[in-house]
Protein backbone atom coordinates (compact mmCIF):
# COMPACT_ATOMS: atom_id res chain seq x y z
CA UNK A 1 0.00 0.00 0.00
CA UNK A 2 1.61 3.24 -1.18
CA UNK A 3 -0.02 6.57 -0.37
CA UNK A 4 1.06 9.69 -2.26
CA UNK A 5 0.22 13.11 -0.84
CA UNK A 6 1.27 16.72 -1.23
CA UNK A 7 -0.10 20.23 -1.84
CA UNK A 8 -1.93 21.30 -5.00
CA UNK A 9 0.54 21.70 -7.83
CA UNK A 10 3.17 19.42 -6.30
CA UNK A 11 2.92 16.98 -9.20
CA UNK A 12 0.76 14.15 -7.84
CA UNK A 13 -1.18 13.62 -11.08
CA UNK A 14 2.00 13.87 -13.15
CA UNK A 15 3.63 11.36 -10.80
CA UNK A 16 0.72 8.94 -11.33
CA UNK A 17 0.89 9.28 -15.11
CA UNK A 18 4.59 8.46 -15.01
CA UNK A 19 3.90 5.33 -12.91
CA UNK A 20 1.13 4.07 -15.22
CA UNK A 21 3.20 4.80 -18.35
CA UNK A 22 6.18 2.84 -17.01
CA UNK A 23 6.54 -0.62 -18.66
CA UNK A 24 6.95 -2.23 -15.23
CA UNK A 25 3.37 -1.20 -14.31
CA UNK A 26 1.19 -4.23 -15.09
CA UNK A 27 -2.04 -3.21 -13.44
CA UNK A 28 -5.01 -0.92 -13.92
CA UNK A 29 -6.06 2.61 -13.04
CA UNK A 30 -9.38 3.25 -11.32
CA UNK A 31 -11.37 6.22 -12.56
CA UNK A 32 -12.70 8.73 -10.07
CA UNK A 33 -15.49 10.36 -12.06
CA UNK A 34 -17.37 12.53 -9.56
CA UNK A 35 -20.68 12.06 -11.41
CA UNK A 36 -20.69 8.26 -11.04
CA UNK A 37 -21.85 8.63 -7.44
CA UNK A 38 -23.81 5.35 -7.38
CA UNK A 39 -20.77 3.22 -8.25
CA UNK A 40 -18.90 1.73 -5.29
CA UNK A 41 -15.13 1.47 -5.04
CA UNK A 42 -15.14 -2.30 -5.68
CA UNK A 43 -17.47 -1.81 -8.66
CA UNK A 44 -14.94 0.63 -10.14
CA UNK A 45 -12.07 -1.82 -9.64
CA UNK A 46 -14.02 -4.63 -11.32
CA UNK A 47 -15.04 -2.33 -14.17
CA UNK A 48 -11.39 -1.31 -14.66
CA UNK A 49 -10.54 -5.02 -15.04
CA UNK A 50 -13.52 -5.32 -17.49
CA UNK A 51 -15.09 -7.95 -15.25
CA UNK A 52 -18.55 -6.41 -15.01
CA UNK A 53 -20.69 -3.43 -15.85
CA UNK A 54 -20.33 -0.58 -13.30
CA UNK A 55 -24.10 -0.65 -12.65
CA UNK A 56 -23.87 -4.09 -10.99
CA UNK A 57 -23.82 -3.61 -7.22
CA UNK A 58 -21.34 -5.59 -5.10
CA UNK A 59 -21.18 -5.53 -1.31
CA UNK A 60 -17.72 -6.95 -0.72
CA UNK A 61 -14.51 -8.01 -2.46
CA UNK A 62 -15.64 -10.74 -4.91
CA UNK A 63 -13.55 -13.91 -4.91
CA UNK A 64 -13.37 -14.02 -8.70
CA UNK A 65 -11.67 -10.59 -8.75
CA UNK A 66 -8.76 -11.88 -6.65
CA UNK A 67 -8.64 -15.11 -8.69
CA UNK A 68 -8.62 -13.26 -12.01
CA UNK A 69 -5.84 -10.93 -10.87
CA UNK A 70 -3.81 -13.82 -9.48
CA UNK A 71 -4.01 -15.74 -12.77
CA UNK A 72 -3.28 -12.71 -14.99
CA UNK A 73 -0.62 -11.21 -12.68
CA UNK A 74 -2.44 -7.88 -12.85
CA UNK A 75 -2.27 -6.94 -9.20
CA UNK A 76 -1.31 -3.25 -9.27
CA UNK A 77 -4.12 -0.73 -8.84
CA UNK A 78 -3.49 3.02 -9.14
CA UNK A 79 -6.12 5.46 -7.86
CA UNK A 80 -5.49 9.20 -8.15
CA UNK A 81 -7.67 11.42 -5.89
CA UNK A 82 -9.48 8.63 -4.06
CA UNK A 83 -11.30 11.22 -1.92
CA UNK A 84 -13.29 12.28 -5.01
CA UNK A 85 -15.25 9.01 -4.90
CA UNK A 86 -15.42 8.64 -1.10
CA UNK A 87 -18.23 10.84 0.17
CA UNK A 88 -18.10 10.60 3.96
CA UNK A 89 -16.20 9.18 6.96
CA UNK A 90 -18.27 5.99 7.10
CA UNK A 91 -17.58 5.27 3.46
CA UNK A 92 -13.86 6.06 3.85
CA UNK A 93 -13.65 3.49 6.65
CA UNK A 94 -15.42 0.93 4.46
CA UNK A 95 -13.11 1.60 1.49
CA UNK A 96 -10.02 1.34 3.72
CA UNK A 97 -11.27 -2.06 4.93
CA UNK A 98 -11.90 -3.21 1.35
CA UNK A 99 -8.37 -2.18 0.38
CA UNK A 100 -6.98 -4.12 3.35
CA UNK A 101 -8.89 -7.25 2.31
CA UNK A 102 -7.62 -6.94 -1.26
CA UNK A 103 -3.98 -6.60 -0.16
CA UNK A 104 -4.41 -9.73 1.97
CA UNK A 105 -6.28 -11.75 -0.67
CA UNK A 106 -4.72 -14.50 -2.77
CA UNK A 107 -3.77 -11.96 -5.47
CA UNK A 108 -1.94 -9.74 -2.93
CA UNK A 109 -3.04 -6.51 -4.60
CA UNK A 110 -0.66 -3.56 -4.49
CA UNK A 111 -2.32 -0.14 -4.27
CA UNK A 112 -0.86 3.22 -5.25
CA UNK A 113 -3.28 5.88 -4.02
CA UNK A 114 -3.39 9.63 -3.67
CA UNK A 115 -5.85 11.49 -1.44
CA UNK A 116 -5.97 14.84 0.31
CA UNK A 117 -8.54 13.62 2.83
CA UNK A 118 -6.80 13.31 6.23
CA UNK A 119 -9.48 10.95 7.60
CA UNK A 120 -9.12 8.67 4.59
CA UNK A 121 -5.31 8.74 4.96
CA UNK A 122 -5.63 7.75 8.64
CA UNK A 123 -8.07 4.90 7.90
CA UNK A 124 -5.82 3.50 5.17
CA UNK A 125 -2.68 3.85 7.28
CA UNK A 126 -4.16 2.09 10.33
CA UNK A 127 -5.79 -0.70 8.32
CA UNK A 128 -2.76 -1.60 6.21
CA UNK A 129 0.09 -3.71 7.58
CA UNK A 130 2.46 -2.80 4.71
CA UNK A 131 2.09 0.96 4.37
CA UNK A 132 4.43 3.47 2.74
CA UNK A 133 3.96 7.21 2.25
CA UNK A 134 5.46 9.34 -0.50
CA UNK A 135 5.22 13.06 0.26
CA UNK A 136 5.62 15.46 -2.67
CA UNK A 137 6.62 18.86 -1.31
CA UNK A 138 7.64 20.95 -4.30
CA UNK A 139 4.82 23.16 -5.51
CA UNK A 140 4.76 24.78 -8.95
CA UNK A 141 5.73 28.41 -8.33
CA UNK A 142 5.21 31.58 -10.37
CA UNK A 143 8.59 31.40 -12.13
CA UNK A 144 8.00 27.76 -13.14
CA UNK A 145 4.49 28.64 -14.28
CA UNK A 146 5.92 31.49 -16.38
CA UNK A 147 8.28 29.04 -18.09
CA UNK A 148 5.40 26.67 -18.87
CA UNK A 149 3.24 29.46 -20.29
CA UNK A 150 6.03 30.80 -22.49
CA UNK A 151 6.94 27.30 -23.73
CA UNK A 152 3.29 26.52 -24.41
CA UNK A 153 2.84 29.76 -26.35
CA UNK A 154 6.05 29.39 -28.39
CA UNK A 155 5.19 25.80 -29.32
CA UNK A 156 1.64 26.66 -30.46
CA UNK A 157 2.70 29.73 -32.43
CA UNK A 158 5.40 27.66 -34.11
CA UNK A 159 3.19 24.62 -34.76
CA UNK A 160 0.30 26.64 -36.23
CA UNK A 161 2.49 29.37 -37.79
CA UNK A 162 0.64 32.07 -35.90
CA UNK A 163 1.60 35.02 -33.75
CA UNK A 164 -0.98 35.01 -30.93
CA UNK A 165 -0.06 37.35 -28.08
CA UNK A 166 -0.45 36.29 -24.46
CA UNK A 167 -3.27 37.80 -22.44
CA UNK A 168 -2.54 39.88 -19.36
CA UNK A 169 -5.03 37.87 -17.29
CA UNK A 170 -3.18 34.55 -17.61
CA UNK A 171 -1.18 34.78 -14.39
CA UNK A 172 -4.14 35.77 -12.23
CA UNK A 173 -6.09 32.78 -13.58
CA UNK A 174 -3.11 30.47 -12.96
CA UNK A 175 -2.95 31.78 -9.39
CA UNK A 176 -6.65 31.04 -9.00
CA UNK A 177 -5.89 27.48 -10.19
CA UNK A 178 -3.19 27.15 -7.47
CA UNK A 179 -0.63 26.74 -10.28
CA UNK A 180 -1.80 23.13 -10.65
CA UNK A 181 -0.34 22.02 -13.96
CA UNK A 182 -3.41 20.28 -15.46
CA UNK A 183 -5.66 23.25 -14.69
CA UNK A 184 -3.03 25.73 -15.93
CA UNK A 185 -2.76 23.91 -19.28
CA UNK A 186 -6.58 23.88 -19.60
CA UNK A 187 -6.65 27.65 -19.04
CA UNK A 188 -3.87 28.24 -21.57
CA UNK A 189 -5.64 26.14 -24.19
CA UNK A 190 -8.89 28.10 -23.81
CA UNK A 191 -7.12 31.47 -23.94
CA UNK A 192 -5.11 30.40 -26.98
CA UNK A 193 -8.30 29.30 -28.78
CA UNK A 194 -9.78 32.75 -28.06
CA UNK A 195 -6.66 34.25 -29.65
CA UNK A 196 -7.17 32.09 -32.74
CA UNK A 197 -10.87 32.99 -32.95
CA UNK A 198 -10.63 36.73 -32.31
CA UNK A 199 -7.02 37.71 -32.97
CA UNK A 200 -6.23 41.05 -31.31
CA UNK A 201 -9.85 41.33 -30.14
CA UNK A 202 -9.29 38.39 -27.79
CA UNK A 203 -7.46 40.67 -25.36
CA UNK A 204 -10.67 42.59 -24.59
CA UNK A 205 -12.54 39.33 -23.91
CA UNK A 206 -9.91 37.82 -21.60
CA UNK A 207 -9.47 41.13 -19.74
CA UNK A 208 -13.13 41.16 -18.73
CA UNK A 209 -13.21 37.42 -17.83
CA UNK A 210 -12.39 36.76 -14.20
CA UNK A 211 -12.52 32.95 -14.23
CA UNK A 212 -11.68 30.03 -16.46
CA UNK A 213 -15.41 29.17 -16.68
CA UNK A 214 -16.12 32.55 -18.28
CA UNK A 215 -13.32 32.09 -20.80
CA UNK A 216 -14.56 28.57 -21.59
CA UNK A 217 -18.07 29.96 -22.11
CA UNK A 218 -16.72 32.52 -24.61
CA UNK A 219 -14.89 29.78 -26.50
CA UNK A 220 -17.85 27.37 -26.61
CA UNK A 221 -20.45 30.01 -27.43
CA UNK A 222 -18.42 31.06 -30.48
CA UNK A 223 -17.27 27.62 -31.61
CA UNK A 224 -20.78 26.12 -31.48
CA UNK A 225 -22.75 29.14 -32.70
Amino acid sequence: MILVDGPAGSGITTFFRAIVADPIFSGITVTNNLYDYDITFIDRVCAAFSLLEPSVSLQDVPAYLAEFSFLTAQTMIAVDDLDVIVRNKVESLHVAEQIRKMTESRARFCFIISTRSTSLQQHIETSSSNFFRIGLKRQLNISSCTEIIESFWRWNNSAFRLDIHMSKCIFSLCKEADFEIDRVIDILQDIYVLGVLFGKGAQKITDRCISREEIKFEVQSNVYS
